[in-house]
C-alpha cells in the first residue's frame, strides 16, 4: 500500500518540512522505497516532479526542498511496489 501527503489551505503554506519527513518514510523510515512524486500548485500552473527511487535517498528532493516553496494545494506520494515489483517512472504518482 502506498502513502500519501496531502496539504490544502487558503493561503500558500510552506510545505517543506512536512515533505522532508514524509520523504524519510520513503525507503529510510517505512518500507515504500519504490518511487516517489510531488505535485503544488504555483501561482496558476501546478508542477509535477517525481523519480522511480527512494525518496529517503533523492538528491532531486532535497533540491525541491532546499527551495522552501509555499503553495496552497500540495499532494506527495511514496510507492510500495506491488509483487512484481516494477519500478518505473510510469508508475509513480502523483
Amino acid at each position: 500500500m502506498c502513502e500519501l501527503f496531502a496539504l490544502s489551505s487558503e493561503r500558500p503554506a510552506n510545505a517543506t518540512f512536512s515533505l522532508g519527513v514524509f520523504g524519510e518514510r520513503g525507503g529510510r523510515l517505512g518500507p515504500h522505497k519504490d518511487g516517489w512524486g510531488v505535485a503544488f500548485k504555483e501561482g496558476r500552473d501546478f508542477r509535477l516532479i517525481k523519480e522511480a527511487a527512494p525518496a529517503s535517498d533523492s538528491a532531486c528532493l532535497r533540491f525541491v526542498e532546499s527551495q522552501e516553496f509555499r503553495s496552497e494545494i500540495v499532494l506527495s506520494h511514496i510507492r510500495l511496489a506491488s509483487v512484481p515489483r516494477v519500478n518505473s517512472y510510469t508508475n509513480t504518482h502523483p
